[in-house]
């Protein structure tokens, strides 16, 4: 296959991967709360990125480290907004 293929193919699934946390995070922010999110995802997620971040960055490979990179601040955004509605949710069930 063709280099400038693979590089398409490679930013394309970057892009598809880092995009497909935004319907959750909207969805987060939109009904304040995060009940039903699994914070043992996004950490788990968080660290497969660091991961593929230092692998990219040991191969020189920007298909990997450009998108894995937005994707892992993603994450962080994600985990941390899940936290601050479960704690939110938790307060509320108590009150």
């Amino acid at each position: 296959m063709n280099p400038i293929t693979l590089d398409i193919i490679g930013y394309i699934a970057g892009f598809l991967t880092t995009v497909c946390m935004l319907p959750q995070l909207i969805k987060i922010i939109i009904s304040k709360s995060a009940k039903d999110v699994s914070l043992l995802t996004f950490f788990v997620l968080i660290c497969g990125q660091i991961l593929l971040i230092i692998y990219g960055t040991y191969i020189n490979d920007m298909r990997i480290i450009i998108p894995n990179g937005f994707s892992c601040f993603l994450s962080f955004f994600l985990f941390f907004v899940t936290i601050h509605y479960n704690h939110t949710d938790n307060i509320k069930s108590i009150l």
